[in-house]
């Protein structure tokens, strides 16, 4: 059985080292997709930044929602309600890489 074998790294709030070994850096305000389901939708790991500073970590399976905050506490939310159409993330900050 293939286990596939990769990580990506979140260090001090802004610098991102991604899955395929790149190097990002970003100071916004913004949510960020660490990791995410793009054939069947099934997870999204997102981080909330606020100033340049890690707000929460959420993770998010097609109807429940898992949120660490900065602070240390969690917030869960699970969804008693079906949506009609998809559900899109979109973000317009600034970045750069190296």
């Amino acid at each position: 059985m293939f286990i596939p074998t990769a990580y990506g790294f979140l260090i001090d709030s802004h610098n991102f080292y991604t899955f395929n070994r790149k190097y990002y850096h970003f100071e916004g305000s913004c949510s960020y997709v660490l990791a995410q389901d793009y054939v069947d939708g099934n997870f999204s790991l997102i981080a909330n930044l606020a100033g340049g500073k890690l707000k929460s970590v959420q993770l998010s399976d097609k109807q429940n929602s898992f949120e660490i905050l900065a602070d240390r506490s969690v917030s869960i939310r699970i969804m008693t309600f079906s949506l009609a159409g998809n559900l899109l993330f979109t973000h317009g900050c600034g970045s750069s890489s190296s």
